[in-house]
């Protein structure tokens, strides 16, 4: 299944330092790996993604595929929104996708925070 998920810097740097192969665990801050089915949903969240400063300036739209069988058992979240239709995963099922991971994440666009522009807050 293809996915993707739109990032902050310092995101992207621990994605950087396993060589695009795993998804660093999550923050304390978020508890759940939000991973979007859509690229226009992703990007249009990147595009409004508000950071916090110590997050970095820029935001990174990856994509990646997952095992389908693997992917398909965590039920499709925001229904109602076709290009906010996501999986929502716990750490746990976090540290499974990483198994699952079919190739490299590549990134797919690149933004430049703005923060007079930024009003949506992505999970």
């Amino acid at each position: 299944m293809e996915l993707f998920r739109p990032v902050s810097e310092n995101e992207f740097k621990e994605i950087e330092k396993c060589e695009f192969s795993s998804f660093p665990q999550i923050e304390k801050a978020r508890p759940l790996f939000t991973a979007l089915l859509s690229e226009n949903g992703a990007v249009d969240i990147a595009r409004h993604m508000k950071l916090a400063p110590t997050q970095g300036n820029m935001v990174y739209v990856l994509r990646f595929l997952a095992e389908d069988a693997f992917a398909r058992q965590f039920p499709v979240q925001n229904m109602d929104d076709p290009d906010r239709r996501a999986l929502w995963l716990s750490e746990e099922d976090l540290s499974l996708l990483n198994q699952h991971l079919l190739g490299k994440i590549s990134v797919i666009e690149t933004f430049s925070s703005d923060p007079s522009m930024m009003d949506t807050f992505f999970v």
